[in-house]
């Protein structure tokens, strides 16, 4: 089991450090153009190059598996999550879900002078880049705001986008659906039961809320370092209202659903060839 938590713990931290989310359904033009416009399309485009920098990473410091185990893994992980194919993974789950007046209101706010700023600030903390300068200034970003009027702001955009909340369940879903993927290939005899899976991601999850409450404080802080209380206050307006809060849980499940996916696909595999061993 210690294998497998491993594994799993690697994907899920390699994923959340790189994104910030009855009617006529939206058309296939409509929804690309969101995709577009919201920068949801170029954070996809770069989630290979957040992978192959976390797995360059994993191999200097050590990852607890062998050469053969992480070398498999690391082509696994890679072809899971193909751009291309995350990108039609989301794009499908957000036109089946996000009705076309809501698109149409999205992409009214999105047009709009500050939308379009917020986009392109959103894109530019989006890059490998931009998330190690994030990394390295993180702790100072958190000490100047402590307990302040923009720390507020912040947290209220959080709870408005469903940023951490969303985030850790991404996470806890990830690791759950890999490890039980992993485990299913074992002999019936050794395979732990879902509950005993499910006990095992739990156990750190005061922990990981933790980390990602404040992962998605400095990712805010830093994305939306050039906004104005004024223009955070507004953005969280749009964010709550009902075609924003509809726009945000359903690109963020789009993205959920697509990740954990991809997840459960790198476990079966994995599972496959550590069984064998």
């Amino acid at each position: 089991m210690t294998n497998l938590m491993r594994v799993a713990v690697i994907v899920s931290l390699i994923l959340c450090g790189g994104i910030c989310f009855a009617d006529d359904h939206s058309s296939d033009q409509l929804v690309r153009t969101l995709m577009q416009k919201s920068g949801l399309k170029k954070q996809i485009e770069q989630m290979p190059r957040f992978l192959q920098a976390e797995l360059d990473r994993q191999q200097v410091e050590g990852n607890g598996l062998s050469p053969e185990d992480f070398n498999r893994f690391s082509s696994l992980a890679r072809s899971a999550f193909n751009a291309k194919t995350i990108h039609a993974a989301v794009q499908t789950y957000i036109k089946l879900n996000l009705p076309e007046n809501d698109t149409r209101a999205v992409l009214e706010w999105l047009d709009s002078p500050l939308g379009k700023k917020i986009t392109r600030l959103e894109e530019d903390a989006s890059t490998v880049e931009a998330y190690a300068d994030m990394q390295a200034i993180g702790p100072k970003l958190l000490d100047e705001n402590k307990d302040s009027a923009r720390m507020n702001k912040i947290d209220r955009l959080d709870n408005a986008t469903g940023a951490t909340e969303s985030t850790i369940n991404t996470v806890m879903n990830i690791q759950l659906a890999m490890i039980t993927a992993m485990s299913a290939a074992m002999e019936a005899d050794k395979r732990p039961s879902f509950e005993d899976v499910q006990d095992l991601v739990n156990k750190n999850k005061s922990q990981v809320q933790e980390a990602i409450k404040r992962m998605v404080q400095i990712q805010f802080l830093y994305a939306y370092r050039e906004l104005t209380d004024y223009e955070i206050d507004r953005y969280t307006r749009f964010a709550e209202s009902k075609s924003g809060q509809r726009y945000h849980y359903v690109s963020i499940r789009a993205i959920d659903e697509a990740l954990v996916h991809a997840a459960r696909k790198i476990g079966s595999r994995m599972g496959m060839r550590m069984n064998r061993i």
